[in-house]
């Protein structure tokens, strides 16, 4: 079964709103449990305590988070 979903990573609202970035799209339930792993595993060894999301992804960069979170997924799946 193919997930036909577009995962996104929204910033926060308020006074610095942001918009979301595409991670990937077209994922499976596999590709998809493991983009969520990749982030869990991101979070336990470089967040912050206390880091929201938001402030992860402009910490590293746009581009860094994406790679990290998307490693050992098809390439396919993969946003450009």
């Amino acid at each position: 079964m193919v997930l036909k979903i577009i995962q996104l990573m929204s910033w926060k609202t308020g006074v610095n709103p942001g918009i979301g970035i595409k991670i990937a799209e077209n994922l499976s339930e596999e590709q998809s449990v493991k983009l969520v792993q990749n982030y869990f595993d991101l979070v336990e060894k470089q967040g912050q305590p206390e880091e929201r999301a938001a402030d992860l992804i402009k910490r590293l960069g746009t581009e860094a988070f994406k790679q990290i979170l998307v490693k050992d997924i098809d390439r396919q799946a993969m946003s450009k």
